[in-house]
């Protein structure tokens, strides 16, 4: 369900306001923005109605369709800088990275725990929302909350203000790794890069679904918030990137048919899932695939919903 211009760049993935200039690549950058737009906006509004207590039990797969989304633009970026200079430029990605997302971030943060300390009963959510608070500001909200929970549905939201921030230290943890590693196996894998890359990633994704599988059901909080068992998302999301040129020879009709049942699958997901459901696990596996397909080529299955950047980083700090 991923959709690609064929001509696009990454770069523009990350970046989400218009180009200036009224080239074919400006216009071409446009569409690109926003089919990824599409499905950032399925994303939030899963999450948001999740939050929001609507009639859908398993909105919380929106961060899911998130962690997918992340590998495949941080991929897709990296890869266009690989094939033009054969190296990542680390320093300038962590600074645009830093710049992106400190602030928005220290200012959630510092407004949440000083409210807390306010509103906030003493005898422990304002606790636990200082201690996710602290943990998030090195981005380990997901490893706090881990050794305080026996799962994410076990806290109440109003036990703790900073429940939802914990798949962006989870998303974090990922671009501080992923980039060194895709660049040394990269540099690796001279004669065939984009294939060895396919193989690690595909080798990365079984040893990550397998063990988020196990801990699923053996330690449910761990499953739920361990890098480790979330890694494999974003390697599906990074594995489509990878794959863009064999996707663009297949057919509009078959890309189409993909297209409509991965966003049949998401949906699915959304409706049918709840506290109940042993998740992640295999369970995750649905919305994964739903989001992970073939990039269509042409025009969107999903129709564009233009979510101004403020907002989508607000509900990603929420979710």
């Amino acid at each position: 369900m991923l959709t690609m211009s064929e001509s696009s760049r990454g770069p523009a993935l990350l970046d989400p306001a218009p180009t200036q200039g009224t080239g074919r690549a400006d216009r071409q950058g446009s569409e690109w923005r926003a089919d990824v737009q599409g499905l950032r906006a399925l994303a939030v509004l899963l999450v948001v109605a999740f939050h929001a207590g609507l009639d859908l039990p398993g909105g919380f797969v929106g961060v899911d369709v998130f962690f997918v989304l992340s590998g495949f633009v941080i991929t897709t970026l990296l890869l266009s800088e690989l094939d033009g200079s054969g190296h990542v430029r680390l320093r300038t990605f962590y600074a645009r990275r830093g710049r992106r997302l400190l602030p928005a971030l220290g200012v959630t943060v510092v407004v949440v725990v000083v409210a807390g300390l306010v509103l906030l009963s003493p005898l422990g959510p304002r606790r636990q929302t200082a201690a996710t608070g602290a943990a998030a500001s090195v981005f380990a909200a997901n490893i706090q909350l881990s050794n305080a929970s026996s799962g994410y549905f076990d806290v109440a939201p109003d036990a703790n203000a900073l429940l939802h921030i914990w798949s962006l230290s989870v998303e974090e943890q990922f671009y501080f790794v992923f980039p060194m590693m895709l660049g040394l196996a990269w540099r690796a894998s001279r004669r065939r890069p984009r294939r060895a890359l396919a193989g690690w990633l595909l080798a990365g994704l079984a040893a990550s679904f397998l063990l988020c599988w196990w801990w699923t059901r053996v330690d449910a909080s761990r499953a739920f918030y361990a890098s480790p068992a979330c890694a494999w998302e974003f390697a599906a999301g990074a594995l489509v990137a990878v794959l863009l040129p064999r996707w663009r020879t297949l057919g509009q009709p078959a890309a189409n048919m993909i297209g409509l049942a991965g966003l049949l699958a998401v949906a699915y997901a959304a409706v049918r899932f709840g506290p109940t459901t042993a998740f992640p696990g295999s369970a995750a596996a649905i919305p994964v695939l739903g989001t992970g397909g073939p990039p269509r080529r042409r025009r969107l299955l999903l129709p564009v919903v233009r979510v101004p950047h403020p907002v989508r980083r607000a509900c990603h700090l929420a979710g």
